[in-house]
């Protein structure tokens, strides 16, 4: 009997081990989370204001493609280096990852429009207009759902913390 509850009190204080190394590292994922969002939004500021003082077309499309994309893996990567058991835990960085992939979109979206509508419509074509008009709405659809996205994983975190 005394080897049962010592078995017993064994597993309960390994199950307690694991549960406090889970917290902690969600919450250092958490932590890795916004530090590299707000390390990207800050780049992506001052690389979007190198798309406005670049000189020509390709090279606005060189900073797009060559300097912003190639951050989101690196944002992703850091994300997908946490492990866990807990199916909460899962979730949210499954959330996370979604957001990123939602920016990187968004991102992406920018980049071809600036391709797409760089110069004006000189020939005053109506069908201009209306490709403007939808892809910019397009954007804008994108921006609403990385928003909504962000505001999920700030909810989730929340409500695993709470726990």
């Amino acid at each position: 009997m005394k080897k049962m509850i010592l078995l017993i009190s064994a597993v309960s204080f390994i199950l307690m081990a694991c549960n406090e190394g889970e917290v902690s590292e969600l919450e250092d994922m958490y932590e890795a989370f916004n530090r590299n969002h707000e390390e990207l939004r800050n780049n992506v500021e001052r690389e979007l204001d190198h798309v406005r003082e670049a000189g020509n077309r390709e090279e606005q499309l060189d900073i797009y493609y060559n300097n912003l994309l190639p951050q989101f893996d690196d944002f992703k990567a850091v994300i997908n280096n946490f492990e866990f058991g807990s199916t909460e835990n899962l979730e949210l960085q499954e959330s996370m990852l979604d957001y990123i992939d939602s920016l990187e979109n968004l991102t992406r979206m920018y980049g071809q429009f600036n391709l797409s509508f760089y110069v004006s419509n000189p020939l005053d074509e109506e069908d201009f207009s209306e490709s403007f008009e939808g892809d910019l709405e397009e954007i804008r659809a994108q921006e609403v759902e990385v928003e909504r996205k962000y505001e999920a994983v700030e909810d989730q975190y929340n409500e695993i913390t709470e726990e």
